[in-house]
């Protein structure tokens, strides 16, 4: 999962709002909970935030690329918590779901 989110910022701020709205289109059909939902946006909404402070030129400071990137980093982290516990192998998640939310598709070919 480690290539799964990118790297650089702005790829970063277009790969999760593709992946929230997706999310919240199957939200209830594959049982992704609500709180974690919740949680994730309300990271979401800091991180995006902080992004928007530190790329802004009248308000960059190292302060302010300081925030983004801790926010990121707890974002980040809570992102790959969440698609490891409710998404990798959620047999309710489809390989179209997995392709619209920007993951991987999972080998279905048992050897």
């Amino acid at each position: 999962m480690s290539n799964l989110i990118p790297e650089a910022n702005a790829l970063f701020a277009i790969w999760v709002n593709i992946f929230f709205d997706n999310l919240g289109a199957i939200l209830v059909r594959i049982g992704f909970p609500d709180d974690v939902f919740g949680n994730l946006d309300r990271l979401r909404s800091i991180y995006v935030e902080a992004n928007a402070v530190a790329k802004n030129p009248a308000t960059r400071t190292k302060a302010a690329v300081q925030a983004r990137k801790e926010a990121r980093k707890v974002f980040e982290k809570a992102l790959r918590q969440a698609i490891a516990e409710y998404l990798t192998y959620n047999h309710k998640v489809t390989n179209e779901d997995r392709e619209n939310l920007g993951l991987p598709i999972q080998n279905t070919i048992i050897p």
